[in-house]
């Protein structure tokens, strides 16, 4: 066995911080949300007349679920779609 160089790598905290900053940007949930999501969805609620429910199994590729479109609409998060504009009420909500 070849004895082991502990002096081959030396500790920059600079480098250190700099790696950690790149690696902090991966940990957690991605956002779903964005511009071109909610265009969409806006269109075929107000256009189209289509329930979330509706959206969410159309459009596969957005990959959202009918309660994350309906927590985008109670939040504002779509222009333009309140929750006057859905197809079916909700009869109780928290």
């Amino acid at each position: 066995m070849r004895p082991r160089k502990w002096h081959a790598y030396r500790y920059n905290a600079e480098e250190a911080q700099q790696y950690a900053d790149l690696r902090k940007d991966r940990i957690g949930t991605k956002k779903k949300y964005s511009k071109k999501k909610a265009r969409i969805i806006a269109k075929r609620i107000l256009d189209d007349k289509w329930s979330p429910q509706m959206i969410a199994e159309t459009h596969k590729e957005l990959k959202l679920s009918r309660n994350t479109i309906y927590n985008w609409i109670y939040r504002g998060m779509i222009p333009g779609v309140s929750e006057s504009n859905l197809r079916y009420r909700h009869k109780y909500r928290r």
